[in-house]
């Protein structure tokens, strides 16, 4: 029988009052009943495996190398770092005398599993849950920390990126297709190939720090990766990881650093200059946070998380690349907002706190060119919002859009972030930078789409002394 939200609610009230013991199966049977899109890609069967979906051309390039590096002994393999997407870590919090929202949440407790562990989003326990991913800004310096007592760290490790989450639990998987083509190809982990996972949540102002942080990490480890292999690391990235990896070889390290250290850098749906769908998913209860749909009941505790992360606010689309393009429209008056106007939309709905925000996190310019060889992956003419229309001002902030106007992309960038921005950077570089529009194709496609890996490994392939 298909799980009612009363009888969600009703079952969590009951399991708290009265600590009935749950078998670990038929709690994981609610929430599969309860909530049965989170974060489904829907790429195939239920019961398929993504990480063995076929990939028959790249597995021929795969064969290539492999047999390119048997019959070359002297020669060794391109080192791979994979960067993930937004909600692509795998996130851990652990609290100690945390200030939270209801007495049956816990104060104190070791470190657990937060993103995402799906039972966190039972009704009645998901501000619990809330409570733990928000973040607070201290606008003085523009920095954000985790809230009160709470403290939030990604798991760090290979599998939790590159292996299916049936064999590694909690973990995304989100690159275990690319894991086993190059696997075939003679890649070894944390030899050859390798991933960093990252606190996802943050925005421009904790990335940007010198001395500890995301970056100063990622900095480290390329150097590391070049050490044991004396050779340029190649980048790979997905979504969110494209602006953040711009970011840090834009901002954060010398061009003589990139000469050094960095041989290319592939971006996988890289939007650059954000998405509309990010205003909205911030601004009224969200229609689903970006391609992953959200459940009803965890409604408002989403649109509060979203709400004070820095990453999804630096999201919001950028002015200087969305120009006049109306993102926010109000019916009863007929007025248009643009992006450089939107910090006056979340003014006038009574979101002021993130108006500021905004403004702090969109100082630098996705127009700069990453000043790397670069090569960019993306799904085209995918029907994807750009302009959200609502009936007026008041109340925006808790109604959804009534309709949403679309413009071709991957269904969550537009054409203007995905092609239009790295076009523009092949004038202002001398590195070479590709494009790749995979037609057709919706946001998360080129994860496990066959054309998108065979892309991959043939840039790899091409940093071979002698081509394979």
């Amino acid at each position: 029988m298909k799980l009612t939200l009363c009888t969600a609610v009703a079952l969590c009230c009951l399991a708290v009052a009265c600590a009935l013991p749950l078998e670990q199966s038929q709690l994981d049977e609610r929430v599969k009943n309860f909530l049965p899109h989170v974060l489904s890609l829907n790429v195939g069967k239920e019961d398929q495996d993504p990480c063995m979906i076929p990939t028959p051309e790249a597995d021929e390039v795969a064969q290539q190398i492999r047999q390119h590096m048997q019959a070359s002994p002297d020669e060794s393999l391109p080192p791979v770092l994979f960067i993930p997407s937004l909600i692509g870590s795998k996130l851990y919090s652990q609290r100690k005398d945390a200030k939270v929202p209801h007495w049956y949440c816990k104060k104190s407790a070791d470190w657990k599993m937060i993103w995402l562990d799906t039972k966190d989003l039972i009704p009645g326990f998901d501000d619990c849950w809330a409570y733990q991913m928000e973040m607070r800004w201290d606008e003085s310096t523009n920095l954000y920390s985790d809230s009160q007592g709470v403290f939030v760290q990604p798991d760090r490790s290979f599998d939790s990126l590159m292996t299916s989450n049936t064999k590694y639990p909690g973990g995304t998987g989100e690159f275990c297709l690319y894991r086993r083509v190059l696997e075939q190809a003679g890649y070894v982990k944390n030899q050859t190939l390798f991933a960093l996972p990252y606190d996802w949540r943050l925005g421009t102002g904790n990335l940007l720090q010198k001395e500890e942080g995301e970056f100063a990490l990622l900095k480290l480890v390329v150097e590391g990766i070049y050490k044991q292999n004396q050779k340029p690391v190649n980048l790979v990235s997905m979504s969110m990881g494209g602006p953040y990896l711009h970011l840090f070889l834009t901002q954060y390290v010398s061009e003589d650093w990139k000469q050094q250290y960095i041989s290319t850098f592939i971006s996988l749906s890289g939007v650059f200059g954000g998405a509309p769908v990010a205003t909205q998913n911030q601004l009224s209860p969200s229609q689903g946070w970006s391609t992953h749909t959200v459940p009803k009941s965890v409604t408002q505790d989403f649109l509060s998380v979203t709400r004070s992360l820095p990453s999804i606010t630096w999201l919001q689309p950028s002015a200087d690349v969305f120009n006049n393009t109306p993102i926010i429209k109000t019916l009863d008056d007929g007025k248009v907002y643009t992006a450089a106007e939107l910090p006056k939309v979340f003014q006038l709905a009574g979101l002021d706190t993130l108006s500021k925000q905004i403004v702090a996190e969109h100082q630098l310019s996705f127009l700069n060119p990453p000043g790397v060889e670069s090569h960019m992956v993306f799904g085209e003419e995918v029907d994807t919002p750009v302009t959200y229309e609502y009936p007026s001002m008041q109340g925006i902030s808790q109604n959804e859009p009534s309709n949403v106007v679309t413009t071709p992309g991957d269904g969550t960038g537009t054409a203007s972030t995905l092609r239009d921005v790295p076009t523009a950077w092949q004038s202002l570089q001398k590195q070479p930078i590709a494009l790749y529009g995979l037609f057709n194709a919706t946001h998360p496609e080129p994860l496990f789409r066959d054309d998108a890996i065979k892309i991959t490994l043939q840039v790899i392939a091409s940093k071979l002394k002698n081509k394979a």
